[in-house]
């Protein structure tokens, strides 16, 4: 998948008159990104394959009951957000980090923040310092920096306004910081 694939407005006026291919093409330029979330998140490639496809076919039951989509990218990740914390409100815990090589890009994600902590990391170490943040900070780090989120999705996610992210990431950034040099 290219950086320049999205659901563009024709793709999701189909997608809402319940095309079946039109949502298989969305399927196919988002799925990729909707795994990622998941899989820095629960680290389990079992638990994460199970979440990319209820998420999936969540947003399917929500536009054949009659419902419109008016943004892809924001409804996709805060269906899959509301999936995640049910998923952790269920009692399921974290697993240890594995077949983190099988994710595409995640050396581009990874420079991203060796950039924002000006050190170079190994994958392992950054993956140890981001799981020592609080869950707040890791999210807003996970989705500014893993995820390329802009400011405005998070906002549209989370419903949290785009100031109090601002803040939020700083904070996270001094904090990822600080964990490094104290190590």
């Amino acid at each position: 998948m290219t950086e320049n694939q999205h659901v563009n407005t024709r793709l999701l006026n189909k997608i809402n008159k319940l095309d079946p291919a039109a949502f298989s093409e969305a399927y196919d330029i988002f799925s990729e990104k909707i795994y990622r979330f998941f899989y820095w998140r629960t680290s389990s490639q079992e638990i994460t394959e199970d979440l990319t496809s209820q998420t999936f076919l969540k947003v399917w039951e929500y536009i054949r009951q009659g419902r419109q989509i008016e943004h892809w990218s924001s409804f996709v990740y805060r269906v899959a957000h509301n999936l995640l914390v049910d998923h952790y409100k269920a009692g399921v815990e974290k697993k240890e980090v594995e077949l983190i090589e099988n994710i595409s890009d995640l050396d581009n994600s990874k420079d991203k923040l060796n950039d924002l902590i000006d050190h170079d990391l190994n994958r392992q170490e950054l993956i140890s310092y981001i799981d020592q943040l609080p869950e707040d900070y890791r999210e807003i780090i996970l989705w500014r920096y893993m995820e390329d989120l802009s400011f405005k999705e998070i906002s549209k996610i989370t419903g949290k306004n785009t100031n109090t992210l601002y803040v939020s990431l700083h904070r996270a950034q001094t904090k990822l910081k600080q964990l490094y040099e104290n190590s």
